[in-house]
C-alpha cells in the first residue's frame, strides 16, 4: 500500500525573473501526452485561438465569443493565468498535438472538451493548458470556446 509517506517531492529551483521577482519553478514536471489528440480538422481553429492569444488579443476572442469575463476579478480564467506566466507563450508547433486530448462532451452530438499543452518561447513545451470546448458542425463550421488557461 503507497500512502503520502511514499511519495516523492517535486524538485523544486528558484528563478529570479529580469524584473528582480523570484519565482519557483518545477523542473521535472510535464504534462502527459494525451490518449485522444485533437482531430486534424480542429487543428487550424485552435492554432488561430491560441495564436490570438499570443498575440494578446483578448478583447477581440471576448468579442467574438470565444473567452469570457476577460478583465473580470475573478471570473476571468484565462488573461489573468497568461499574464502570470513570467514566459511568453508562442505559437503552437507541430508537435503540441501530441499532447493535445479531446472528449465528446455532455452538452450532446458535435460539442467536444478538449485540452491542448501551451508553449513558451524558452521552456517550450509548459504546464499551461488551455481548457474548452469545439463545436463541430461539420463541413467548415468549427467554433471553439475557451473556459481557462492554467496549470492543472
Amino acid at each position: 500500500m503507497t500512502g503520502f509517506e511514499d511519495a516523492l517531492p517535486l524538485t523544486e529551483s528558484f528563478v529570479r525573473q529580469a524584473d528582480g521577482r523570484a519565482s519557483v519553478a518545477v523542473s521535472d514536471l510535464q504534462p502527459s501526452p494525451g490518449e485522444n489528440p485533437v482531430p486534424p480538422r480542429w487543428r487550424p481553429a485552435l492554432r488561430a485561438v491560441v495564436h490570438r492569444l499570443v498575440i494578446g488579443d483578448y478583447d477581440g476572442l471576448e468579442r467574438d465569443g470565444v473567452i469570457f469575463d476577460v478583465d473580470v476579478p475573478g471570473q476571468d480564467m484565462v488573461k489573468h493565468w497568461i499574464e502570470q506566466q513570467p514566459e511568453s507563450l508562442v505559437d503552437l508547433p507541430e508537435a503540441a498535438w501530441d499532447w493535445s486530448n479531446h472528449t465528446p462532451a455532455w452538452h450532446g452530438p458535435g460539442v467536444y472538451t478538449v485540452n491542448v499543452s501551451m508553449w513558451t518561447a524558452t521552456q517550450g513545451l509548459s504546464l499551461l493548458m488551455l481548457e474548452g470546448e469545439v463545436f463541430d458542425n461539420g463541413g467548415d463550421d468549427i467554433r471553439v470556446q475557451v473556459y481557462s488557461v492554467t496549470i492543472p
